[in-house]
């Protein structure tokens, strides 16, 4: 059996004494796109910072390629995860390019200036991306949609195994948001990128991700395909509110329809 790109071992997790996530334990093989989904508290911000280790578990482990995260070096981890938070503190106003140059920083020494291959990388990465006409912008003057796309420009600089994202597409319009997504889900195919996302809209979870993982009360309460996941008696349950899950007629995916409370006997 292949060993898992990423292994979630019965996690237990939270704050102070606080348990937040529970005895959640998953999978990710290379080459998929995972989304980890759930209501507001469910512990999807919780299991992201884990995984990424802004905080440490309770108890179990995350393992990447077999190896326990916690006792990899940051710089090796580094090479091999690239994290896109959800937001982000800019200090300083620096041009795209330099920005998006940075994610090539856990590939070099101490010491040493980026080389020759360094900055190809870079310039191939906001081609990719499609942000290389904004190179000399001040990354304080870039629109929410600009934003995003030269910050994945930066987390694929640093020629990752597998990317993380915490809400992508959050404060974005559905024209950017799809834009994003199609992004994720190309670099996917074209270069076998292993991706792991935090999503909020159910719709996007199930028109790009190949698995999901439902957390309800900080445990999984659900995982496998979109088709499998997204029925609506596991969206009631856990969102506790009325939905009509339908085949979306061009992807074949499930779309889920909002019922207003005020519907819900009729």
């Amino acid at each position: 059996m292949n060993t898992p790109i990423l292994d979630v071992q019965n996690l237990t997790a939270g704050y102070g004494a606080k348990k937040v996530i529970q005895d959640v334990d998953f999978r990710v093989e290379q080459g998929r796109i995972a989304g980890i989904i759930g209501p507001n508290g469910a512990g999807k911000t919780t299991l992201f910072r884990v995984i990424t280790r802004l905080i440490k578990p309770m108890a179990g482990e995350v393992r990447y390629c077999g190896k326990d995260t916690a006792r990899m070096a940051a710089r090796e981890l580094a090479r091999a995860v690239a994290v896109l938070p959800q937001t982000l503190a800019l200090g300083f106003d620096f041009t795209v390019a330099d920005f998006v140059r940075m994610g090539r920083l856990p590939h070099i020494g101490r010491w040493q200036s980026l080389q020759e291959k360094d900055m190809e990388i870079a310039e191939e990465m906001m081609r990719n991306t499609e942000v290389n006409g904004l190179s000399n912008r001040g990354i304080t003057e870039l629109s929410g949609g600009e934003l995003q796309r030269v910050l994945l420009a930066q987390a694929l600089a640093q020629e990752p195994e597998l990317l993380l994202l915490d809400e992508p597409t959050s404060h974005l319009d559905i024209g950017h948001q799809v834009e994003i997504m199609d992004l994720v889900r190309k670099l996917n195919k074209e270069k076998n990128l292993t991706t792991i996302m935090v999503l909020h809209d159910l719709n996007l979870a199930g028109l790009y991700c190949d698995e999901l993982i439902l957390l309800s009360e900080g445990r999984i309460f659900a995982k496998g395909t979109p088709a499998e996941v997204l029925t609506y008696q596991n969206i009631e349950a856990v969102y506790k509110t009325v939905v009509v899950v339908k085949e979306n007629p061009i992807t074949k995916s499930p779309h889920i329809l909002l019922v207003p409370k005020d519907k819900w006997n009729r």
